[in-house]
């Protein structure tokens, strides 16, 4: 048991490493594709940022970091966003840093200190994570939409084709779910058989009583929390994109080179990427930087790698630093109030 133990660790441990090196090489491969760096001219392009512009950089990141939190407070009764944004932020540090499941290990474990029942706080924290996929499969269709207003790409309607079906099969699925605990039941039952064709210890009728009595957490706060959540995480990705758009402008790429809408457009087009460890490194980056070249030209090419390695420093080194900070102050929370206790009658 030991033995079979250690594997599993050891494979949890090795996959993620193996996915960074793949997102990686990828990355390098289409920069290759692309072009020769400069790096020189990085290096230059990078001597033209101020600290005033990291700080501002910065900001927009923190207030990413508070909108990619607050689906947590909408689908757990007491949480409140202070304390949903602590526990994202250790979430995201411990993903980084370690296998799965550690990061649902320190948000368990935030919840049980703060008195939330755990099982309402996994089903919470679901419902973050299918909402954020929703979002995350939609971005290459508002992409393809904002470039539609300049031209047609067929490579660019295929990415956001599939995304947009996976985003609807996951709305579907929310919506089946929420019909009923009938429903719920099916919809459990039937992810288990599909399941176990490639896994045989997957028993069909627990997944389908684990799925009833998620719903049972979330089914009062499917119709209003729902959108509620996806709008909030649609303005993070705003957030996001308008960091990416500030690194560009800071490094001396002029709006006549490349206009904003291109730079939004090629963050929303690549954004399914950050499903790769360490949030699409490497991948994602030069997946951008080649959509952007495409259009202002081979010669900004070592400006763009600029600007994106400052988006990543930023987007990257904030959510760290704020999760470390997280993991020391979360004990210095109180418990979370109860969202079922009476409140005292007014005096007078």
């Amino acid at each position: 048991m030991a033995t079979m133990n250690g594997s599993a660790g050891l494979r949890r441990l090795v996959r993620p490493v193996v996915l960074l090196a793949l997102s990686l090489a990828a990355g390098w491969i289409i920069i290759g594709l692309v072009g020769a760096v400069d790096w020189q001219a990085v290096g230059d392009a990078l001597g033209q940022l101020h600290l005033w512009q990291l700080v501002l950089l910065v900001a927009v990141v923190v207030l990413r970091q508070a909108l990619n939190a607050w689906p947590l407070a909408i689908f757990i009764d007491g949480l409140g966003l202070p304390r949903a944004v602590v526990n994202d932020q250790a979430s995201i540090l411990m993903c980084t840093l370690a296998p799965p499941p550690a990061d649902l290990a320190i948000r368990m474990t935030m919840f049980a200190g703060w008195g939330i029942d755990v099982s309402r706080g996994l089903a919470g924290v679901v419902m973050n994570t299918v909402s954020f996929y929703v979002v995350r499969w939609s971005a290459p269709v508002i992409g393809f939409v904002l470039v539609l207003t300049d031209r047609f790409d067929s490579s660019f309607a295929t990415g956001a084709l599939a995304g947009g079906l996976a985003a609807l099969a996951l709305v579907v699925a929310i919506w089946v779910i929420a019909s009923g605990a009938s429903a719920a039941r099916w919809v459990g039952r039937s992810a288990g058989r599909v399941v176990r064709v490639v896994r045989r210890s997957v028993d069909p009728d627990v997944w389908a009583q684990s799925v009833a009595t998620f719903r049972g957490h979330i089914a009062d706060k499917l119709r209003r929390g729902f959108p509620r959540s996806l709008l909030a995480l649609l303005a993070m990705m705003v957030c996001d994109a308008t960091a990416l758009l500030l690194a560009v402008r800071f490094v001396g790429v002029s709006s006549d080179a490349l206009p904003s809408i291109e730079i939004v457009a090629a963050y929303f087009l690549t954004y399914p990427l950050t499903m790769l460890p360490v949030f699409g490194i490497g991948a994602l980056d030069a997946a951008a930087v080649a959509i952007m070249v495409a259009y202002a030209g081979i010669s900004y090419e070592a400006p763009l790698v600029a600007a994106m390695i400052v988006w990543r420093a930023v987007t990257i080194g904030t959510p760290l630093t704020l999760g470390a900070f997280a993991v020391l102050l979360w004990r210095r929370m109180g418990p979370a109030p109860d969202p079922v206790a009476p409140t005292a009658p007014a005096s007078g």
